[in-house]
């Protein structure tokens, strides 16, 4: 079995997509890659470097129970619950200043089912400063011919109303043909420091979209119509993502020149606990009642390229 520093991982194979997670390392995706006969395995996400067992350096990674970050350490009130756990959290990635992406990519998942093609892993979380809402989740991966589902959920364990947001974070691969085609309704505009500030109209697309490998962009898009589609010519296939339709808000992140880019379905707007002018139920703010449990899910599919 091969580890990354340590980390064993957990393989799943099918028709000719293989996934690799790592359960202890934040149920991270090691690798994702498509097996054609005759041809070398190409790497559908960003793989994990051999020496590391980071999930920011990894192919893919879930964002819970809250997405993107926590400006300024702040979570606020919400007009219908009188108190909240904490009004500020903890830092959690060294380099940020804010909370990010939750605490299910700091997690040891533990295996609680796994099969030829399924994996399913589960945490249980206490309330501490970098959360303060006990909770346990779980992550269901299922590889099939064609595609990876994965299935995520989300159970508050508090006595009171948790405020959460959920989502998927996968660095998908690029070439320097690759073209990115996704539809949505408006995008947060940003302030120089990054903040969202107001929603503008996210320009139309037509045919094969945009070239990927010229994006530098850091938004997050709002009221998105799926699927994401990102296509490689010099592949002859098409990547496809699929998500629930709670899932409406679509954060698209690359820094200039890296050879991949961040599609990341979410519940929630970037910003929607922690700044006033997001805060808003279309937003994505949602509390999750004492016991309940709340699920969803995310599809990646591979297709030949038409033509």
């Amino acid at each position: 079995m091969q580890a990354w520093r340590g980390a064993p991982a957990a393989t799943l194979r099918r028709g000719g997509l293989e996934l690799t997670m790592l359960p202890d390392r934040g149920a991270c995706i090691a690798g994702l890659t498509h097996h054609r006969e005759g041809q070398a395995a190409l790497p559908l996400l960003r793989p994990l470097p051999p020496d590391s067992g980071d999930p920011f350096q990894s192919g893919g990674h879930v964002m819970l129970p809250y997405a993107n970050r926590l400006h300024a350490q702040r979570l606020w009130d919400s007009p219908d619950v009188h108190s909240i756990r904490a009004r500020r959290i903890a830092c959690n990635r060294s380099g940020i200043a804010d909370p990010v992406h939750g605490v299910g990519w700091m997690k040891r998942w533990t295996v609680l089912h796994r099969g030829p093609d399924t994996l399913t892993l589960g945490y249980v979380h206490a309330a501490d400063a970098h959360w303060p809402y006990a909770h346990r989740a779980c992550l269901r991966a299922t590889v099939q011919d064609d595609a990876v589902l994965f299935r995520l959920a989300l159970t508050n364990q508090e006595d009171v109303p948790m405020p959460f947001g959920m989502g998927f974070h996968p660095y998908l691969t690029i070439d320097p043909d690759s073209r990115l085609r996704v539809d949505a309704a408006r995008s947060w505009e940003q302030d120089g420091q990054g903040r969202p500030t107001r929603l503008i109209p996210w320009p139309a697309q037509a045919g094969d979209g945009i070239a990927a490998s010229a994006l530098q962009i850091n938004h997050c898009l709002a009221g998105w119509c799926g699927p994401v589609r990102l296509l490689h010519p010099g592949r002859g296939l098409v990547l496809e993502i699929h998500a629930e339709e709670d899932l409406q808000h679509l954060q698209l992140y690359r820094p200039a020149g890296v050879p991949w880019l961040c599609v990341e379905p979410m519940s929630q707007a970037t910003g929607v606990w922690s700044l006033r002018q997001v805060r808003r139920q279309e937003a994505g703010e949602r509390w999750l009642p004492p016991g309940a449990t709340w699920e969803t899910g995310m599809r990646l599919r591979v297709r030949p390229l038409a033509g």
